[in-house]
């Protein structure tokens, strides 16, 4: 959806160099996810939704949440994943592709980097007649393109938090984009520029700092405090979070 009001924007454009999608990296995916995480995170389809049917779910979209556990599922999808995308994923294909991984080592490594980063081993031995990397379709087709990603996903919250504090003054845990033009203007103001501006200036125009996960870990302090109090004594496989 978001791709296609992008083309909408830039269409006017004659000159091909707005046609070649944002700036970030070089491919669309990366603000195409982001943009539309930004969507979801900003209640705007919730809201769009309800405008449509109040009735059918006007009583679910208003009903009281457990903000811990409305944390817990946000970070099971936008967090979990960073480790996955940017550690196993784009290291393995950094050994494939530039340090020229010999394909008798394919397996090890790749399970090497799933208990690095996920705390995940497999569940019987896994030799080299395997190759469980190519798996992944994007091992095989689509090279880098769960850095693009990773990166979506750390500036989806540095633009939504910008949104929420800068434009809408609310929380960034409790935000409605829904009929906003300012937020509307915001958003075109980054899509409408197409390959014409280096990626991380633009970013850094619009939001006042460079590229961090600042945004994304102050989004999910609390959830981060609540469950260091609630896993106090267990047992995990991961290394201990840096400080």
């Amino acid at each position: 959806m978001v791709e296609v009001h992008q083309l909408a924007v830039i269409a006017r454009d004659e000159d091909g160099v707005f046609r070649l999608g944002e700036n970030l990296l070089v491919a669309q995916p990366t603000f195409g996810q982001l943009l539309f995480g930004a969507l979801a995170l900003g209640d705007v389809l919730q809201d769009a939704l309800y405008q449509q049917h109040p009735v059918r779910i006007g009583a679910h979209a208003r009903a009281q949440v457990d903000e811990m556990q409305t944390l817990l599922k946000e970070a099971l999808n936008y967090v979990v994943f960073i480790p996955w995308s940017a550690g196993v994923m784009t290291e393995f294909e950094y050994e494939l592709y530039a340090r020229e991984l010999p394909p008798d080592q394919f397996n090890r490594k790749w399970w090497e980097l799933k208990k690095k980063y996920q705390g995940i081993v497999p569940p019987e031995p896994r030799d080299e007649t395997y190759c469980d990397a190519a798996s992944k379709t994007h091992i095989n087709n689509d090279a880098a393109q769960y850095y693009d990603y990773a990166l979506s996903y750390v500036i989806l919250f540095q633009l939504h938090d910008y949104i929420a504090r800068q434009i809408l003054h609310q929380d960034p845990h409790a935000t409605n984009y829904y009929g906003n033009q300012a937020v509307g203007d915001f958003l075109r103001r980054i899509m409408e520029v197409g390959r014409t501006r280096d990626w991380r200036e633009l970013i850094r125009e619009v939001t006042g700092e460079d590229i961090s996960a600042r945004a994304m870990l102050d989004y999910f302090r609390p959830l981060l405090e609540y469950l260091k109090e609630k896993n106090k004594g267990r047992r995990y496989t991961l290394p201990p979070l840096a400080e």
